[in-house]
């Protein structure tokens, strides 16, 4: 399945509501009121103007935008762009990323993935059905789990695992060893399905 833009459960329930025409339409309005009407009362002109902004913010959300606007009115002097509040609302939007994922051992891209991303349909590893695991796999990038572990099945116990190919016992073995034993307080016996015994 496609990956939501922003992961708006871990992130915190201020990131759930996006900037729709009436939350754009609110902080336009408290822009006109530091920096004066734009083009004094010409209604097509505005009209089109909060089009635009809608179409250019509308993929943030709601709260990032209103505290952006907060932020240029301490510190601007002319109306801004819609890209000066995108940069503001994307680093606050960073900001909480970074916060959020050391807090909670979540890699950053399963918070905040990037446009290439999105468009990407992207498979869980059945692995996440067990809790340690899945708690594990959050701390990975989507796309390891997807190229990695998606096949992977358990053995008989949590530290033993059967991954597709022995290209990716390799591959997890040489880039994952230290985490996967650091996370389950032994090692993790990487195997494909061909082996047997632990």
């Amino acid at each position: 399945m496609p990956m939501p833009a922003l992961d708006a459960k871990l992130l915190g329930t201020d990131f759930v509501r996006s900037s729709d025409d009436e939350v754009v339409s609110k902080q336009l309005y408290r822009l006109a009121a530091v920096f004066g009407d734009p083009w004094g009362r010409d209604t097509t002109q505005i009209q089109q103007m909060a089009n635009e902004w809608l179409e250019a913010l509308s993929d943030l959300p709601a709260s990032t935008v209103e505290r952006g606007i907060s932020e240029w009115i301490k510190v601007g002097d002319r109306w801004p762009k819609p890209s000066d509040i995108r940069k503001i609302a994307d680093r606050q939007v960073q900001d909480r990323v970074v916060k959020v994922a050391f807090e909670r051992k979540v890699h950053e891209r399963r918070l905040k993935p990037t446009d290439a991303m999105l468009a990407f349909r992207y498979q869980s590893s059945p692995l996440r059905r067990n809790p340690n695991w899945d708690r594990f796999l959050d701390t990975v990038h989507p796309t390891v789990e997807h190229n990695y572990f998606v096949k992977a099945r358990l053995g008989e116990y949590e530290h033993v695992v059967f991954v597709d190919n022995s290209f990716c016992v390799e591959w997890l073995h040489r880039n994952y060893s230290e985490a996967l034993e650091k996370h389950f307080g032994r090692k993790v016996a990487l195997k494909t399905p061909n082996e047997t015994g632990i």
